[in-house]
């Protein structure tokens, strides 16, 4: 027995050119997610400015040229609150709340890292 291989047959219809151009452009948009994620977190030792711009310059050590992770905050002194957009492809909620806590601040359910509410100033404690 013979097996003869054929090779494909080219595209060549005008149609058949569209029809593959257009299958790969809905193929690379469907690929494209815009994952910016907004949630509201409790931090309880938020009670002024001072507070909210050490979180905000922690945030911003994870950011880099090419990443902004971190794209806005909104701090309500007054309920204690941040309002947080963020990107949901380079992190995750657990994430932001952990950036908090590692500069001495509680954030919703995580505690403050071992250490370092003391070296806050004293109207952050």
């Amino acid at each position: 027995m013979d097996f003869a291989l054929k090779s494909a047959t080219p595209v060549t219809s005008t149609l058949g050119k569209f029809f593959a151009i257009g299958l790969m452009c809905l193929s690379i948009i469907g690929c494209y997610r815009n994952d910016v994620v907004t949630v509201e977190i409790s931090i309880p030792g938020l009670k002024n400015p001072d507070c909210g711009t050490i979180i905000q310059n922690n945030f911003n050590k994870y950011n880099t040229p090419k990443i902004t992770i971190v794209q806005n905050v909104e701090f309500d002194f007054g309920t204690r609150t941040a309002l947080i957009t963020y990107d949901g492809r380079h992190t995750a909620l657990r994430n932001i709340q952990h950036w908090i806590a590692e500069v001495g601040f509680q954030a919703d359910d995580v505690a403050p890292f071992p250490g370092t509410q003391e070296k806050l100033p004293e109207g952050c404690r």
